[in-house]
């Protein structure tokens, strides 16, 4: 956990805020207090063989996985194209939005499904042998998430989120290639 100031304390009271069910507000409890299953982790618990991330091998940790990997990256690219904002490098920057619950109701619903999705699809990865085909499996999932969340989101912010949906089948069919080392 890195403590900036006050920022801390709230960003643990907004995570509970946001309108998301209510398992997610455990799983961004979990990416806050870097407790979430990532490798880095697993290894402080038992021995990891293979440390790297599923889809760019890298060590795998909370921040690489979620923000800076070719994957993750490629994602919040999407999104920040959606609302018009720079893609968040980092939880702390990402959770700067919760704060401004009503006004950015849409976008909190479209960041917490983003970092669903991403440790969604690496869970297939890891436990259901899934294989790397495009880009396209992550936003599909993205935007089925979104999707599955709008009636979370007020009426007035839906019209945010049907405009980041549109954007995402658009952004579909441009392809991502992983390079392994």
């Amino acid at each position: 956990m890195i403590n900036f100031g006050g920022i801390v304390s709230a960003i643990k009271d907004d995570i509970w805020k946001i309108r998301v069910p209510p398992n997610i507000h455990v799983f961004l409890w979990l990416i806050y207090y870097n407790t979430s299953l990532t490798r880095d982790n697993l290894a402080k618990r038992r021995h990891v063989n293979d440390m790297s991330c599923v889809f760019c091998s890298e060590p795998e940790t909370i921040q690489h996985l979620f923000f800076d990997c070719i994957v993750a990256r490629h994602a919040w690219e999407v999104v920040a194209d959606s609302f018009n904002i720079s893609a968040p490098e980092s939880f702390e920057l990402l959770s700067s939005f919760w704060k401004r619950r009503k006004y950015c109701e849409a976008l909190n619903i479209v960041t917490a499904a983003t970092l669903w999705s991403l440790w969604r699809f690496r869970n297939d990865f890891v436990f259901q042998g899934r294989r790397w085909r495009s880009i396209r499996c992550v936003l599909d999932l993205l935007g089925a998430t979104i999707r599955q969340w709008k009636i979370l989101c007020s009426e007035a912010q839906g019209a945010l989120l049907l405009r980041c949906l549109r954007l995402l089948d658009h952004r579909r069919g441009e392809s991502l290639r992983i390079v392994w080392r």
